[in-house]
Parts: structure tokens; C-alpha cells; sequence
């Protein structure tokens, strides 16, 4: 299982993936920002509820698509990108019935089909989780036992799942009668069916933990962000009895920190050779997100400071700020790599200046032995060779 296709088709298949996670996290941002809240938390705490929320599924389909982009047949980033649309889903399918079922009287199939994905679709989402801890960092599980899990563990899991569909029992989101129940399948099983995941994700845990203590060098720096991470995420997890409450600040955090965890092993530690891209996606986020935050706030200082001094708006302040944002956007693109070079590429950053260095020392210097000197010491400094000689004619 979870072998991933090759070619295009898999690239088009992460791509379809990534789209329709970001499309369903809008539509959960929408809603959270839009649930009635007392006016004079809104402008706070709607904000930062709706962006918490949509941190994880982004974050893991993000990263998925880049691993996924460039080694297709590494199961990491197929698990990620499973586990950034079936969390999007499974929001959206959670909270759209009860705004549905309360706020706007709607009935039938609008409310029902929604209502019986979401109940169902979290175990997906765990199995996926599951897998993940088992597979990182290498794509494989750590031995043939462990392997076992993924294998008849896994599959099982998922058809106590299935079968627990057409169960007859009430639906979580709203009080309605499940509509796929089937007779002859037992009552207590719809409630109990994601008890199997929830043993998978641990025993998961377990092998995660196993491996890390087993892991020496760069695969024990690899995993130690992730493995932090995942063990706070499984607290929370175990700390919740209902599903629905899953969804609170703590396990946000904590499950937003993994594909985070994730990125700084592939930046600082190499891990599967992609940095580069990440580098490069990293560089861009921030850029995008800095320079469209000051464009906002411009646009809104502005406006105001207009209204304030004429009593009515003006086109002006949107061309001054675009104006200013687009003269930013090197010198700050330049920072930012800078910075990100520092932070995670630390020898090519002290390389990149001890050759800036010995250029400008070059440049002045004419004594023969101290430009030996310089030459020996610049490339001890940025290749430490175990042997250096250097021929005068």
C-alpha cells in the first residue's frame, strides 16, 4: 500500500490535491471568520481562530507537493498531502452542517451528506497521521514488524471505519438519524469505530519514538523537530474524548509544527536532497506575506489619514503604498535570503563571505607571501581539504 504512481499523472494528482486543500481551507477560513462572535472580539479573535485553523492543512499539503515534485516515489509526501485535504475536509464537513442546520434552517441532503463525511473522514485523517510517523524521515518503516502495521493494521482500521458508516447512530454535527444505517450493522460500532485508529496512531508513536532512539547522526538531527512535535500533537490528541473538540488552539499549534519540523530538516539537515526548492518556497512565502501585510496596512493608514484631513477617501494612497511595496521588493527579497542563508545554509553563508573577503583583500595586496597565506587560509576556511598546495610559476 501507499505506493505512489510516477510521471506526470502523480505530479498532476499532488497538484489536484494541493488546489482542492487550499480551496476547502478558504472555505473554512470563510466560515470561522463569518460565525457570530460579540462584535468586539471579532476583529481579534475570529482573525486569529481563522488562521489558525487552516495553518495545518496548508502547511502539510504545501510541503507534501514539494516533496512530491521532486522524489514522486518517496511516500512521505503523498502521506502529507492525504493528510492536508482529509484535515480540510474533514473542517469543512465538521462546521458547515451546524452553520447549516442552526443558523440557516437548511434540511435534507445540503446538510446530511456533509455531516456524514464529517463524521467518518477524521479517522482517514489519523490513519494518514499514523502512517506518517512510521515512514519519516526515509519513506520506509523501521523493520518488517513495524511494516505490519502499515499493512494489516492500517487496512483494518480503515474497514472497521467503513463498515461503522452504516451503523445506525446520531450524528455529531447535528441531531439527525445517520442516513446510510443499515440494519444489520451494529448500533454501538458507529461510535466506537475510530477507537481502531486512535490504536494505530499509537502504536505509530510508538515506532516513531523507537526509531528516533535508534537513529544516530544526521537522522537523529532530522528527526528530533518532528518527533518533539508529534509527541505534543499526540497529547492533545489523547486529551480529547469527541472528535469535534480536536479542534482547539493547542492541537492546532502543535499539528501546524510538524510539516514545519519537517521543513527545517530539509533545509538545515538535507533531507531528501530538496532544499534548494524549500530555500526557494521559503523565501517567496515570507516575502509575499510581509510585503502584502504592509501593503494592507499601508492602503488602511493611508485611507485613514485621507479621510481624516478631506472627509473622504483617495485613489492616492493605493498607488503610494503600490508604489512603495514594489521599490521594497528587492532590497527586502535580498534580507530575507540573506537571513534565511545565515539561519539554515551556515556554511555556505561564512563561505560566500570569506570569499567576498579575500576578493577585497586581493584587490590591495601585492606581498606575494601574504596572498599565499590568504589563498591557503580562505580555502581551509571554505572546503577544509585534507591537503593543500599551491604551484607559482
Amino acid at each position: 500500500m501507499l505506493r505512489p504512481m510516477a510521471g506526470r499523472t502523480a505530479l498532476l494528482l499532488g497538484l489536484g490535491l494541493l488546489v482542492f486543500t487550499t480551496l476547502f481551507s478558504a472555505i473554512e477560513f470563510y466560515l470561522e471568520l463569518t460565525q457570530p462572535q460579540p462584535v468586539s472580539d471579532r476583529a481579534v479573535v475570529n482573525v486569529i481562530a481563522s488562521t489558525a485553523v487552516v495553518l495545518p492543512p496548508l502547511g502539510f499539503s504545501i510541503m507534501g507537493f514539494i516533496v512530491v515534485w521532486r522524489r514522486v516515489k518517496n511516500r512521505v509526501g503523498w502521506v502529507m498531502c492525504g493528510i492536508g485535504i482529509f484535515y480540510a475536509i474533514g473542517v469543512v464537513t465538521t462546521d458547515f452542517p451546524v452553520r447549516a442546520y442552526s443558523e440557516y434552517h437548511l434540511r435534507g441532503a445540503v446538510v446530511l451528506i456533509p455531516a456524514v463525511i464529517g463524521h467518518g473522514i477524521w479517522g482517514l485523517f489519523v490513519l494518514c497521521l499514523a502512517s506518517l510517523l512510521l515512514l519519516y524521515p526515509t519513506g520506509s518503516t523501521l523493520s518488517s514488524r513495524w511494516n505490519r502495521v502499515l499493512t494489516w493494521g492500517v487496512p483494518l482500521a480503515l474497514a472497521i471505519l467503513i463498515i461503522g458508516a452504516f451503523a445506525p447512530f446520531r450524528l455529531s454535527s447535528v441531531p439527525l438519524r445517520n442516513p446510510l444505517a443499515l440494519s444489520f450493522v451494529p448500533a454501538g460500532l458507529g461510535d466506537t469505530a475510530l477507537l481502531p485508529c486512535a490504536g494505530v496512531l499509537l502504536l505509530s508513536v510508538a515506532g516513531m519514538v523507537l526509531r528516533f532512539r535508534h537513529s544516530r547522526g544526521e537522522v537523529r538531527q532530522q528527526m528530533k523537530w518532528f518527533t518533539y512535535s508529534a509527541a505534543f500533537m499526540v497529547v492533545f490528541f489523547l486529551a480529547t474524548v469527541d472528535f469535534g473538540s480536536l479542534l482547539g488552539a493547542g492541537y492546532f499549534v502543535t499539528l501546524s509544527l510538524m510539516p514545519v519540523a519537517i521543513g527545517i530538516a530539509v533545509l538545515k539537515y538535507r533531507l531528501w536532497d530538496i532544499d534548494v526548492l524549500i530555500n526557494r518556497t521559503l523565501v517567496y512565502v515570507s516575502l509575499t506575506v510581509t510585503l502584502g501585510g504592509l501593503y494592507i496596512l499601508g492602503v488602511i493608514v493611508l485611507q485613514l489619514l485621507f479621510r481624516a484631513l478631506t472627509g473622504q477617501t483617495s485613489d492616492l494612497a493605493i498607488a503610494a503604498v503600490t508604489l512603495a511595496v514594489a521599490a521594497l521588493f528587492n532590497p527586502w527579497r535580498h534580507r530575507l535570503q540573506t537571513w534565511i542563508d545565515r539561519r539554515f545554509y551556515r556554511r555556505k553563508y561564512d563561505a560566500a563571505r570569506t570569499l567576498a573577503a579575500l576578493g577585497a583583500r586581493l584587490r590591495n595586496d601585492m606581498d606575494l607571501p601574504q596572498v599565499t597565506a590568504d589563498i591557503t587560509s580562505a580555502v581551509h576556511e571554505t572546503m577544509q581539504p585534507a591537503h593543500l598546495s599551491i604551484w607559482l610559476r
